[in-house]
């Protein structure tokens, strides 16, 4: 019961072990450690009815949980890959080799020192990779152009887009993956127009877009008595 135990930690400039406090306990919290600073601390008993000091532990290396990784996002979503980012170190991750239109979840936190020195892990997120890119085929007709793709594994739906001379516009977004074909009407024959389509799935009520195809053009041209009849559609 006389016993008490004097704590020192090391002072690196002056590279001597400073008192920083005493308990009667066995233990003893360090405390104003910054999250990435890492100590050597000793520990001397001590008796203090015979004022006696035994000799100090081998020092021990002493470090803090890190900080809780917080605001985990996703960056970007393609076919076989999901980037991901977070604080409090601006870090980013890309995992590759994945699946395409597939539900991924991830949690993250960090360590210090050791692997085994882990934080708390951050909150989940929950993202899809895109599906893959449809097969577009496109046809003019009479005032009008078809548009015919195949069905893409995994998409909740299709967004047809069509160039209006300056950039591609969101002509139809078309939901369910078995629907493989659209017509743009009400043009005007004799004119070329140019189209793409990118597959999309839906995850926590967003849509995520997949790669938009190369792009397909095709000419209007009205329906006549000719030997191009067989090759149109109404």
């Amino acid at each position: 019961d006389d016993v008490i135990f004097y704590i020192y930690k090391f002072d690196t400039p002056t590279q001597t072990y400073a008192y920083v406090g005493k308990t009667s306990e066995k233990k003893y919290i360090c405390k104003d450690l910054k999250a990435t600073e890492s100590c050597y601390y000793t520990v001397c008993a001590y008796n203090e009815k015979t004022r006696k000091q035994g000799f100090c532990t081998t020092p021990v290396l002493v470090y803090p949980l890190p900080a809780a990784v917080t605001n985990l996002k996703v960056d970007a979503n393609q076919t076989k890959s999901i980037q991901l980012s977070w604080n409090p170190v601006q870090t980013a991750y890309t995992d590759i080799n994945l699946k395409a239109a597939t539900t991924y979840r991830y949690k993250v936190r960090a360590y210090s020192f050791e692997n085994t020195n882990c934080g708390a892990f951050s909150a989940e997120v929950r993202t899809t990779t895109t599906p893959a890119t449809p097969a577009l085929t496109v046809k003019g007709g009479d005032e009008r152009v078809r548009l015919t793709w195949k069905a893409v594994s995994g998409a909740s739906g299709y967004y047809v887009y069509c160039y209006n001379g300056a950039s591609y516009q969101l002509l139809a977004r078309i939901k369910g993956k078995s629907t493989v074909k659209y017509i743009h009407t009400g043009l005007t024959n004799g004119t070329t127009y140019s189209y793409q389509i990118a597959s999309f799935r839906i995850i926590n009520s967003v849509d995520v877009v997949g790669t938009p195809t190369a792009a397909k053009a095709a000419t209007t041209l009205r329906i006549g008595h000719s030997s191009l009849k067989a090759t149109l559609f109404r």
